[in-house]
């Protein structure tokens, strides 16, 4: 849970950077959060060991039966920085 919710705040603060502050109406870019954590984790988990493996295990995130991937938009940006924070990790 730590983990997951340590992403959260690093995309809000990506957020509020680009974007501008973060405001009360903030729900509506909920769901392309979620759905950045879910696949971002999904994509590079280790195996069951792996702390991102447990991120999928606390997401809300649930996707649908056809989908294989973020979706283009906000969601696919969130995603990005995911990863670009992993390639500054390495």
């Amino acid at each position: 849970m730590r983990t997951y919710n340590l992403l959260k705040a690093q995309i809000r603060a990506y957020y509020c950077n680009r974007y501008g502050e973060i405001t009360e109406d903030m729900g509506f870019c909920e769901f392309d959060m979620e759905q950045a954590i879910y696949w971002y984790a999904a994509f590079n988990h280790k195996g069951m060991d792996s702390v991102l493996y447990g991120v999928l295990s606390v997401s809300p995130y649930i996707p649908g039966p056809i989908e294989t991937g973020v979706e283009p938009g906000l969601a696919s940006d969130f995603y990005d920085f995911l990863v670009s924070l992993e390639a500054k990790n390495v």
